[in-house]
């Protein structure tokens, strides 16, 4: 009786110690492999919870399914090789834009599982090369009314992405003035214009050293919203009497166009919103700078 006792307590530790392998935690290289399998393969955003429960760090694993969800959706891939900016084409109709909507869609449902693990938007995912942006930024400043919905842009914003983070120079207020587009597209960058905007991005930004009015009132005539969206810009207090190097302003800039550009009328309506807003020809500036005394210039 007693040896059966004294075998059975020294098989209990043995009992526990198999049981606890039969257990084992799994790794959290485990665990981003299945975030990574369940994403890509549009699985429920109640399975990604479960995947995020079971990691040992949940904030980095809840990390990486935004970082995924943001950047490597194959979906995403084929619209934007698919969507016909360059070409003067019309836009592609319901298919693209129903896959894009429903795309985005997808990401804010996963988004909002992850979302209470802490997740910092504006941390580098990982520091090494391609990996060391903010979670999000490559999608929403590359070209982001290819793979962004307005709708997305203000939630991420809302739940803590800074508008002011740069992507090689260039922040998402940047990139949507940039002078490209489709009807699709020139519509939903004025809305991500308003979205940014409204969250406290800053409007005296550059693209490749030009400040962002110039690139607006460069060639984008047949933006509908072009007028709409310097209004936007005017009263979030953008510098309208910044020059370039030739000494224009972008008043300059619009006046010429309201002159022999390919929409007066619009560029007549711009010249207007930039008089208003307390815009000056260049000529106008220097004038006035040789009047100042000269401890004043």
């Amino acid at each position: 009786m007693n040896g059966r006792v004294t075998a059975a307590v020294l098989l209990i530790p043995l009992a526990l110690f198999l049981a606890s392998g039969c257990r084992s935690t799994r790794t959290y290289g485990d665990i981003e492999s299945d975030i990574a399998a369940a994403i890509s393969g549009w699985q429920p955003a109640k399975e990604i919870r479960r995947l995020v429960e079971e990691a040992d760090d949940r904030p980095k694993a809840a990390a990486f399914g935004v970082w995924w969800t943001m950047r490597l959706l194959h979906i995403t891939e084929e619209i934007a090789e698919q969507w016909p900016y360059h070409h003067g084409r019309e836009a592609r109709s319901t298919p693209t834009i129903e896959i894009t909507e429903v795309m985005n869609r997808y990401r804010i449902s996963v988004l909002r599982v992850l979302m209470p693990y802490g997740i910092d938007l504006n941390r580098p995912y990982r520091n090494r090369p391609g990996l060391d942006q903010p979670l999000v930024n490559w999608q929403v400043q590359v070209w982001p009314d290819r793979s962004v919905t307005p709708e997305l842009l203000t939630f991420l914003l809302e739940n803590g992405y800074d508008p002011d983070t740069s992507q090689g120079g260039a922040t998402a207020l940047g990139v949507c003035t940039m002078p490209y587009g489709t009807p699709l597209g020139y519509k939903r960058r004025y809305e991500m214009v308003q979205s940014l905007l409204k969250h406290g991005a800053d409007p005296n930004v550059t693209i490749m050293k030009e400040p962002i009015l110039f690139c607006l009132l460069e060639d984008d005539w047949k933006n509908p919203h072009l007028a709409e969206t310097i209004q936007l810009l005017v009263d979030a207090g953008i510098d309208v009497n910044v020059v370039e190097e030739r000494g224009w302003t972008p008043l300059d800039r619009a006046m010429d166009h309201a002159e022999r550009g390919p929409a007066p009328d619009e560029a007549k309506k711009i010249v207007a919103i930039l008089k208003r807003g307390g815009a000056n020809t260049g000529a106008e500036l220097k004038a006035r700078k040789k009047k100042l005394p000269v401890a004043a210039q």
